[in-house]
C-alpha cells in the first residue's frame, strides 16, 4: 500500500484487498465492495 501511495487520495474511499482467482479467495468480498461502491444506477 506504501508503495502506491493510497493514503494521499483523500476525495473517495480506496480499499485494497489480497484475492486468489486461482483459490477463489477474497473474490466475493471484492465483488460486494465494487457493487457498493458502483455508480451504476441499474
Amino acid at each position: 500500500m506504501q508503495e502506491l501511495e493510497l493514503r494521499s487520495i483523500t476525495n473517495r474511499e480506496v480499499c485494497c484487498y489480497m484475492i486468489s482467482c486461482k483459490n477463489s479467495t477474497n473474490i466475493d468480498t471484492v465483488i460486494d465492495w465494487l457493487v457498493k461502491h458502483s455508480k451504476s444506477k441499474n
